[in-house]
């Protein structure tokens, strides 16, 4: 694999200050006691370098010319005083993940991802609320990877054509091609089954306690050539799904993220857009994902900070569970994951209860599995863990 140099000067990130107003309204009106026959028909259809230079104008998605992302003239310094293992050492093949092709139509996934048979039209329910009753989620064997997450294999999708804002509880939207971005602006939604085209999903409102909003399972997100996140909002939960484009997985408070692979985010052409695989913020929990900020270095100051990325902009970065993941090679990322925010923040000091647990870290060409090492900006800030978090040769791993 080819090493690319970092070339820019101290960078920052930017978050993102998108975010939609709760309670959308539709314009017109729309029942939602059956889908019409016009919905069956149709076909089917990868946040910056830089996490620990002090750049008090580093806001994700602020442009070249409205926030300033030069402080200086000269490359930022990490703080992270991990030692970076030879690049001349033996470096354990990657798992699947980096070598599974799948179909532009469908993927093939393992049996243990197909025990849920739905149906394939698109349902909504009654303009009553429902509760709608989990049943046992399968789990993936071995790593995500292209061939055992997203649509399963065999699954024919059928354009939806029902509103982009859904607003009617209990809806479920599944064997779906959904073409653009779809928010979710009502609680126990669920989407399955379903490709999501050149968009995203997004939340908005804050449920009723124990409430979630949307649960996205076995579905592709594929934001396309675009600055937006593949994922993004409060109350969510992501299951076996496989995450593309943009300029991120997603970010997201009080959610889960588990079993899905996040990679391949858009080559940006001289935007300068900063990219990340994905966002924690607070009481976010990642689990058993593979994740990458796999994007090369794009022109104009455009390229990944890290896979896991996190900054206290806008409030402290706390409780998030980190556990079992596989943090793939991210070369042109300065770190594979942020040990929770990059410092210089205004609430990166507040920083609290931050659990890595039972991580591989892939080495990578560089042997470090990032630019300068797989973890920038830990602390035993309090509430912090680090724990049986190896390489992937099965050494052990210290921040």
């Amino acid at each position: 694999m080819r090493i690319v140099r970092i070339p820019w000067t101290q960078r920052t990130r930017h978050v993102s200050l998108a975010m939609l107003a709760a309670g959308f309204a539709l314009s017109g009106t729309y029942s939602y006691g059956a889908v019409s026959a016009g919905d069956q028909g149709g076909s089917s259809g990868q946040e910056a370098v830089a996490a620990s230079w002090k750049c008090p104008q580093d806001v994700e998605n602020a442009s070249n010319s409205a926030r300033g992302r030069w402080c200086g003239n000269h490359r930022p310094t990490p703080t992270s005083t991990t030692t970076a293992a030879s690049a001349t050492s033996t470096t354990t093949a990657l798992p699947s993940t980096t070598t599974t092709t799948k179909s532009s139509t469908t993927t093939t996934a393992p049996s243990t991802t197909t025990t849920t048979t739905k149906s394939s039209t698109t349902t909504t329910a009654p303009s009553t609320t429902t509760t709608t009753t989990s049943t046992s989620q399968p789990t993936i064997s071995g790593w995500p990877n292209a061939g055992n997450t997203g649509v399963p294999s065999g699954v024919a999708l059928t354009t939806y054509t029902g509103p982009m804002t859904i607003t009617a509880p209990g809806t479920v939207i599944d064997a779906k091609t959904i073409n653009g971005d779809l928010t979710i602006a009502t609680t126990n939604v669920k989407i399955t089954r379903s490709k999501i085209v050149n968009g995203s999903i997004e939340t908005s409102g804050t449920p009723a306690s124990g409430q979630k909003i949307v649960e996205i399972s076995d579905s592709e997100v594929n934001v396309g050539a675009r600055q937006a996140k593949a994922v993004n909002g409060r109350f969510l939960t992501v299951l076996r799904s496989e995450l593309t484009g943009g300029i991120s997985g997603g970010h997201c408070s009080d959610c889960t993220i588990q079993d899905s692979y996040i990679h391949g985010q858009y080559a940006t052409k001289g935007e300068g857009w900063h990219e990340s695989g994905y966002r924690m913020d607070q009481r976010t929990r990642i689990i058993h994902n593979a994740i990458a900020c796999d994007a090369p270095e794009g022109p104009n100051g455009g390229g990944c900070s890290a896979g896991l990325t996190g900054y206290g902009d806008f409030q402290p970065v706390i409780d998030n569970t980190i556990d079992n993941n596989l943090f793939l090679p991210s070369q042109n990322a300065a770190y594979c994951a942020y040990g929770g925010s990059s410092s210089g923040k205004p609430y990166s000091s507040q920083t609290k209860n931050i659990v890595f647990t039972n991580n591989v870290f892939s080495r990578g060409a560089n042997g470090k599995c990032a630019t300068y090492a797989p973890i920038g900006d830990w602390t035993y800030a309090p509430g912090n863990q680090w724990t049986n978090n190896k390489w992937d040769d099965g050494t052990t791993l210290t921040p």
